[in-house]
């Protein structure tokens, strides 16, 4: 026979625990070496990136005056970074008009890595691209002016560093990796020592018992947990055993003494009729024997527990088997008597459940009666002489305990189960809410991020007479946004923006909106003529470069409508361009609308070289102006829930055009509320009106 080798339950409890601790080391730093190597990456092409659009931007000059020394001198300050193998600048013919060679590079090597490469084809100096391989970073980046193509910059970095930082983060990772695995083991070992000690302790005491029968033994109980009630139930146990060894002990004595005036078989028989009262008097469960012989089923013998699980006397039982039946419930009494018969003619052994009614009285319905649940476990003994089984006689040995303590524990733990599912799902409610409250916080502070965005009314009063502003996000930030820059004392620029969505996404966009804004006005020389259509094209052109919206595929499409106003007051002049937002005029006591272009900024289907109508207005006489998102113009309402519109827009302005700007902004709320009623709030809603 083959002996298979145990396994400690303290070696399986260091293994499990070990296992998983390992598994889910593993696991973490799988995913922090993937996510280092990504971020590494990320953050050295973003940099370089950076550094390419800004040599690019400064090269423009360079290429257009065919300065070459002048590029020359712009490339050789890439010498301060030793990464840096090689810059090359290239015309738009695609022939080399500047380069830079890192004197610790081979410049051989580098051309033949250029034209080895598959990518260095005469179309890529057209486009943005970069591209990585084990040793080197190329990053190519076009030069346009006026949508020119002037020519392309490629800067060529080794990765040695990068590798080098990568190598160092990897041996770190593997160090503190190998002091958490050790530090897990010391801790599995600790642990499977609070679980092993207790039951090793058991295990011990019993092979003590088992192999010399000290049942006197005890096992102390010091711990006060589920240990304790094993301990408790283990020493009660030994208690029992000793006792019922010393009363054996006591019969054996009793056995000796009779031997010597009685023939054994009498001694005999009554030593084991007095052991079988003794034994099943002094347990909660009925004993009783079943004779089955000519036919009739008899009772030989009842333990006096039937008096406290039946309420019946014993000799009762003796003498009628049907007082038995009737003690049981009265829905359950064919079920027993049939069983048993049907056991007794198979001659099989059975066991079964059934209820018993206590105390019943006939006034009270047998459901408000107290019924007690039974279990029945039943031995059939035949003859040894009738080996063939042709026979009737036999006799039946039965056992029937109390089991309504495990009904009614099977009850419990279907509520236990019950509670504990309700108090996880108010943990889980709970942790909702905290996650609800912190997102709440942060779009709370998102907001204040976003209204230091918004310019200051004092800006306006420097040259208008007159204005309002009406800005209402729909939620707690916004996809509305309008800028102001003042480019001098008598020139002002004011754009007004709506971007894709509200509320969180909106919000995003207007941040890039202001990055974008503040790049393009930075870029506006002294005594340059304002465009806002050029305007307009620049944002068209950025965003949907930055968001990577050139191809009609692309995953994000994200934009805005809006409007672009220059003031000049010492001209007394006004250019506009709008993208699907009209601009309103009232002059000479007359209102007018200008449309702006059926064109969005920024969408993939937006035309990256579209080109935006301008509008020039004379404003020398008085003269009021009013720039509208659609948020004011789409609100549903009225009767049949349509929008507000355009004409009603008109027809408040018309009517009021005459009142103080403050007293305006209040009749443009007083009437979208009135026309809105009970309906939801569509859209974020911004309206400006200045007065010229």
């Amino acid at each position: 026979m083959i002996k298979i080798k145990k396994k400690s339950v303290r070696v399986q409890l260091i293994l499990l625990l070990s296992f998983i601790s390992v598994i889910t080391l593993l696991f973490f730093s799988v995913v922090t070496f993937i996510y280092d190597f990504n971020e590494t990456k990320k953050n050295t092409v973003n940099s370089l990136s950076l550094l390419t659009n800004i040599m690019s931007d400064n090269l423009i000059a360079s290429i257009e005056f065919d300065d070459e020394m002048s590029a020359e001198a712009m490339l050789n300050t890439l010498r301060l970074n030793v990464e840096i193998d090689a810059a090359l600048l290239y015309k738009g013919s695609g022939t080399l008009f500047s380069s830079y060679i890192n004197p610790e590079t081979d410049a051989k090597a580098v051309q033949a890595l250029m034209q080895s490469n598959t990518l260095f084809t005469k179309e890529w100096s057209l486009k943005n691209f970069e591209y990585l391989d084990f040793n080197h970073i190329f990053i190519n980046r076009s030069i346009v002016m006026d949508n020119e193509h002037l020519g392309s910059l490629l800067i060529i970095v080794n990765t040695k560093q990068l590798q080098k930082s990568f190598i160092e983060r990897v041996w770190m990772q593997v160090l503190v990796s190998i002091v958490i695995l050790g530090i897990i083991i010391f801790i599995s070992n600790y642990l499977q020592r609070i679980f092993t000690r207790p039951i090793i302790k058991l295990k011990d005491v019993m092979a003590v018992v088992a192999k010399d029968q000290q049942y006197k033994l005890r096992i102390d109980r010091k711990q006060n947990d589920e240990f304790a009630d094993l301990y408790n139930g283990f020493n009660d146990m030994l208690g029992i055993i000793e006792d019922q060894h010393e009363h054996l002990n006591l019969q054996q004595q009793q056995l000796a003494s009779e031997m010597a005036d009685k023939e054994q078989s009498e001694i005999l028989a009554k030593l084991a009729k007095q052991q079988l009262e003794n034994i099943t008097n002094t347990i909660p469960s009925v004993v009783c024997q079943f004779t089955f012989s000519l036919g009739h089923l008899m009772v030989s013998f009842i333990s006096n527990s039937i008096k406290k699980l039946h309420y019946i006397e014993p000799a009762d039982v003796l003498q009628d088997f049907s007082c038995f039946i009737k003690s049981i419930h009265p829905d359950d009494q064919s079920f027993v008597k049939y069983t048993i018969l049907d056991a007794v003619a198979k001659k099989s052994n059975f066991s079964c459940e059934y209820r018993v009614l206590l105390q019943h009285d006939e006034k009270i319905s047998i459901q408000d009666s107290k019924i007690r649940w039974v279990s029945l476990q039943a031995t059939v003994i035949t003859d040894d002489e009738d080996e063939g089984g042709d026979s009737d006689d036999c006799n039946l040995f039965c056992e029937t305990a109390d089991i309504k303590d495990i009904k009614f524990n099977s009850n419990l733990i279907d509520i236990t189960e019950a509670k504990i599912a309700h108090e996880k799902l108010l943990e889980k409610q709970k942790e909702i809410q905290e996650i609800h409250k912190h997102t709440r916080d942060s779009i709370k502070y998102a907001s204040l991020i976003q209204s230091a965005l918004i310019p200051e009314n004092k800006i306006f009063r420097e040259y208008f007479a007159d204005f309002f502003v009406i800005w209402h996000p729909k939620d707690i930030v916004g996809g509305d946004i309008y800028l102001v820059e003042a480019l001098n004392e008598n020139e002002l620029i004011i754009m007004v923006i709506d971007c894709t969505g509200h509320g969180v996404p909106g919000a995003f966009v207007t941040m890039l909106v202001k990055a974008i804004e503040r790049q393009i006005m930075a870029n506006i020389e002294e005594g340059e003529v304002i465009s806002p259509a050029k305007i307009l094209a620049l944002f068209n052109v950025q965003i949907k470069k930055l968001l990577r919206q050139e191809s009609i595929d692309s995953i994000s499409n994200s934009g805005f409508d809006g409007a672009v106003l220059y003031f000049n007051k010492q001209k007394k002049i006004i250019r506009f361009a709008g993208a699907e937002t009209p601009l309103f005029i009232v002059q000479n006591n007359s209102l007018s609308m200008i449309k702006g272009c059926r064109h969005s900024i920024g969408y993939r289907s937006s035309d990256i070289n579209y080109e935006f109508k301008e509008h020039e207005i004379d404003v020398s006489d008085a003269t009021q102006i009013y720039l509208t998102t659609d948020g004011y113009l789409d609100q549903n309402g009225g009767e049949k829930s349509f929008p507000f519109g355009k004409k009603r827009f008109k027809q408040i302005i018309e009517k009021y055009y005459t009142e103080s700007f403050a007293d305006q902004q209040e009749y443009l709320l007083y009437e979208l509320g009135l026309y809105q009623q009970d309906e939801d709030r569509n859209d974020d809603i911004t309206v400006i009106g200045l007065n010229i």
